[in-house]
């Protein structure tokens, strides 16, 4: 395109026009004394077409005519007509209403040794926001465009309108807080939100926390800490787990009741509520059970035959009925049911009653090398599915699978409620690594979250070869484990190879929208919008992603925090609103929309909470 030129001829030109139209200009119309009296319009309210421009402009390009109404005074001013302006040369449109746009019309004509104004973007952006013209030599339409600002990816916190949408922060986050602690690391794991419309909230910490409650103290290497808040991120309760020695939360759950599922594994011997936990000299599953308050209840742990194991994620079915999964090595124990393993570790699932301890039943997957089952959600008809990974040849619930390559590759399997039989095993084969880190049911279907190397392939489709690790998105259908759709995202081209994980999903079917945290290191695209890291790739401090899909796997929405310390996050919870609940550790500065933080010199990461308003 090209900008209009502000030679003499032009100057010239518009001398003679202002003269012609001089000449021809009807005075008589705009005389206050020769106006219209009552008697010229028919009756009072009575209205008609009306257009107080050259009559040869009505109805092209931009231009159109009005109305005005009849009132005792007489014809009302002519409204809602659009008159001539100067030609925009920019944006394609016929501004001057004398039948050309802007490539044909001569007042957009230039000369060579003159700057034209240009703009790459979308037109309907141009001048909104940040978005501003450049310009470029008319002789070499293909120069760069010098001076313009383009849309970019929205910054939070700062007020400006970065991707010229007419709206400025939108999708920020309206509430946040961290909180300072001890120059020790915290590590925030996981959020899950109740049917009373608040937030549970934890992780793992050591030297001193406080959440807005009473300060927690650690006793040992690593403790649990569990937390609640209200519907405005407000503290209700914050509570410490653990004992001298390494203790480790993998995941939450809030059952219907308010009531609290903490997974993860315990190494020495300590306390939890009545319940005095044994020490085997090796780590050991355990399920531990907390009240709508916070309190302990029951405990559910690895028997004394059994060897190392972790729970890797729990959910309440009912007020009894749980499901458990994780990895074992060696034997597992649990609830009156053993087992032993067929490899260096592998995965199981056990539905058990978190009232009496009782396992109802016990499956296992596994081959010669590591295996585990990660996640756990329940399926629309109640059954339920799980996920994990396998290497080599693997039975998975009695199903023969093997990896392709000599990475781990990825599970979906969805398992009868009764027996634990599967309906479906779906793995997700790729010749590099792949890991599901989330999965939620979305209605009738299951939202898969991860990362992987190579190219993945599910089902019947195949995402892009990854140039690192890339993540992913996959929702399949929950009665037999089909594709609807699969999402990666990629590093554009020309960019050298990094380490990007999808880390954590929640998803909100009465909105139709699926919120997926990313860690990246490098840069990524999605959809047209690029997303840089502020560190270096060469590191491992990663940046925080926040990537909103409607349920046909479009992008609605990209934000992206951090600097060139280290951004964390694994905990998102979507809450009865509609609102995002998101917990993260921060090193360095952050600004989620709601007020900057910047963590402490010495400290390596504090914790971070935010609220990210409804789509």
């Amino acid at each position: 395109m090209s900008a209009p030129r502000r030679g003499p001829r032009r100057v010239a030109a518009l001398l003679a026009a202002t003269t012609l139209a001089g000449c021809l200009f009807d005075f008589d119309s705009y005389d206050p004394r020769k106006q219209a009296s009552p008697s010229d319009c028919p009756a009072a309210g009575a209205e008609e077409s009306c257009y107080p421009g050259p009559s040869n402009t009505e109805g092209v390009g931009l231009c159109v005519a009005g109305s005005r109404t009849c009132t005792a005074s007489g014809w009302s001013a002519c409204e809602g007509s659009v008159l001539p302006v100067s030609e925009d040369c920019l944006n394609d449109v016929d501004d001057d209403c004398d039948g050309d746009t802007d490539d044909d019309d001569d007042d957009c004509s230039c000369q060579p040794g003159e700057l034209i104004a240009c703009y790459d973007g979308a037109s309907a952006t141009l001048g909104v926001g940040a978005c501003r013209r450049g310009h470029r030599p008319c002789e070499d339409p293909g120069a760069q465009c010098i001076g313009q600002v383009l849309p970019v990816l929205e910054a939070c916190g700062n007020g400006i309108d970065e991707d010229c949408d007419g709206e400025v922060d939108e999708g920020c986050a309206v509430e946040s807080a961290c909180f300072h602690s001890a120059p020790e690391p915290q590590r925030p794991v996981a959020a899950d939100a109740g049917d009373s419309g608040n937030v549970v909230f934890g992780g793992e910490f050591m030297g001193d926390l406080s959440l807005g409650g009473s300060n927690l103290v650690s006793t040992g290497d690593r403790d649990i800490f569990v937390a609640k808040f209200g519907s405005s991120a407000q503290h209700i309760w914050s509570r410490r787990f653990g004992g001298t020695l390494t203790d480790t939360l993998e995941s939450l759950d809030v059952g219907g009741n308010g009531d609290v599922l903490l997974a993860g594994s315990y190494t020495g011997s300590w306390l939890f509520g009545s319940t005095m936990l044994p020490a085997y000299g090796t780590s050991r599953l355990a399920v531990w059970h907390l009240d709508a308050d916070g309190d302990p209840t029951t405990v559910l742990l690895q028997g004394n035959s059994g060897g190392t194991s972790i729970a890797l994620d729990a959910v309440g079915q009912n007020a009894a009925n749980s499901y458990v999964v994780g990895t074992y090595a060696s034997v597992l124990e649990l609830g009156g049911e053993a087992t032993g393993n067929q490899g260096a570790t592998d995965g199981f699932v056990a539905r058990y009653n978190r009232n009496t301890l009782a396992v109802a039943w016990l499956r296992t997957v596994g081959g010669s090398g590591e295996d585990d089952v990660s996640r756990v959600t329940f399926t629309a008809t109640g059954d339920v599915a799980v996920a994990g990974q396998f290497s080599g040849a693997a039975d998975l619930f009695g199903v023969p699978v093997s990896a392709v390559g000599s990475a781990a590759n990825a599970f979906v399997a969805r398992l009868s409620d009764t027996n634990g039989s599967p309906a479906f095993v779906e793995p997700f084969t790729s010749t590099g690594v792949v890991k599901i880190w989330g999965m939620e049911a979305f209605g009738d279907d299951l939202v898969v979250v991860g990362h992987y190397g190579g190219a993945l392939t599910v089902g019947t489709e195949t995402l892009p070869t990854a140039q690192g690790v890339d993540p992913f998105v996959v929702r399949m259908r929950a009665s037999d484990g089909s594709v609807v759709w699969a999402r990666a995202l990629t590093e554009p081209a020309g960019t050298p190879p990094a380490t990007q994980r999808a880390t954590a999903v929640s998803v909100d079917p009465s909105g139709d929208r699926i919120w997926v945290s990313i860690a990246i290191r490098g840069d990524l695209e999605a959809d047209g919008q690029v997303v840089v890291a502020s560190g270096d790739t060469s590191t491992a401090r990663d940046d925080i992603v926040l990537w909103r899909l409607d349920g046909n796997g479009s992008s609605d929405l990209l934000l992206h925090f951090g600097d060139a310390q280290d951004q964390d996050t694994f905990a998102l919870a979507t809450m009865l609103d509609g609102r995002l609940f998101m917990g993260a550790s921060v090193a360095g500065h952050i600004d989620f929309g709601a007020g900057p933080h910047t963590a402490g010199p010495f400290d390596p990461q504090d914790v971070c909470i935010a609220l990210f308003p409804a789509p």
